[in-house]
């Protein structure tokens, strides 16, 4: 069980933290809590999939006094050397397969032991209680329900439910929802664009100054939304319309400087949840790939669909991630279709 008191204490015993997060609704969340809650440090958005590379220690500052990461499934060997030259103590928060970890690294994960999974957003509010409604942004954009769900609709009545009973009910049916699409798309972009939207998202107090632009963080916020919705919406028709009744699998891939691949097959699922949904960007000769089913466990049906060729894949039960070689898609979802009927 994961100890809430203890991750507070390394919070609390720390001056000037570095954050590196997933670039998803769940790590952001999972940051700005911890950002309010120490008022102190900064946050460094980790574009890397499934692992946090060696290289992104380049951004641990001389004035950085402990390093935490958030929400990510994997830590190369690199960076752990490279704060241990340091000797910089290392707390990584984590809800995905368990892993082996450093001596010197403090793990903390729900699922250790058999323990129940809930987002990294979750654990980070149980440690802090801090801004409530931010971190019910990383859990429903990570496919679960708030245990908090009936004192948040009493705050805010008009952008959630309390007879809310699936999240994905929450994240395309309510305005809250759109709060959690927001948030994922000022992640978009290029590293100064995030910057300054980081710098906006730890000002924002409440839902209503980012959905009504009532002040100039706010606006800032919305606005970068709106500017990649735009793009986002096209790619979604587009997918939508390629939909077969007669293919398991609906498959879609594109080209564009975004990466909505997580974005556009969450969704995608709420529209089509008897589809296997794939959808893949291609970025210099392989593709990346984001697979969701309301139906199938993922890992070990991919991890077959897998061998034999250049690519790898992991996440949860039924939304994982995946990177194949370009011209290894089509064997790819041939081996899939087969383990969808075995």
């Amino acid at each position: 069980m994961v100890s809430y008191k203890e991750i507070k204490k390394e919070l609390d015993f720390c001056n000037n933290p570095v954050f590196f997060f997933d670039d998803d609704p769940d790590g952001l969340s999972s940051f700005i809590q911890f950002y309010k809650y120490k008022k102190q440090g900064k946050g460094t958005v980790v574009k890397s999939s499934p692992a946090l590379p060696g290289a992104y220690s380049s951004g641990i500052g001389e004035e950085n006094d402990k390093i935490f990461i958030l929400d990510k499934p994997m830590v190369e060997k690199g960076f752990f050397e490279a704060a241990y030259s340091r000797k910089l103590p290392v707390v990584w928060i984590d809800h995905h397969e368990p892993q082996l970890f450093p001596d010197s690294v403090k793990y903390f994960n729900p699922r250790i032991n058999g323990g129940k999974n809930i987002p990294v957003s979750q654990v980070c509010y149980n440690a802090v209680k801090e801004s409530q409604w931010i971190a019910a942004i990383g859990i429903i954009g990570d496919w679960f329900i708030p245990p908090f769900l009936k004192e948040l609709a009493l705050q805010f009545p008009d952008l959630i439910s309390s007879r809310i009973k699936a999240p994905e009910q929450a994240l395309f049916n309510t305005p809250f929802g759109r709060l959690v699409k927001i948030f994922s798309f000022n992640l978009k972009g290029t590293k100064r664009e995030i910057d300054k939207s980081l710098e906006a998202l730890i000002k924002v107090e409440s839902p209503y100054v980012v959905l009504s632009q009532s002040t100039p963080e706010g606006k800032y916020v919305y606005k970068r939304f709106w500017r990649v919705n735009e793009e986002y919406e096209f790619h979604l028709r587009t997918a939508s319309a390629s939909v077969s009744s007669k293919d398991q699998i609906l498959f879609y891939i594109y080209d564009s400087s975004q990466s909505f691949t997580s974005d556009i097959s969450n969704e995608l699922l709420f529209r089509f949840p008897k589809k296997v949904i794939i959808v893949g960007k291609e970025k210099r000769g392989y593709v990346r790939l984001s697979v969701r089913s309301s139906v199938f466990i993922l890992p070990k049906m991919l991890e077959k669909a897998l061998e034999g060729l250049d690519g790898y894949s992991g996440g949860h039960e039924h939304a994982c991630g995946a990177n194949v070689r370009l011209d290894q898609v089509d064997q790819f979802l041939n081996n899939l279709k087969k383990e969808l009927k075995a």
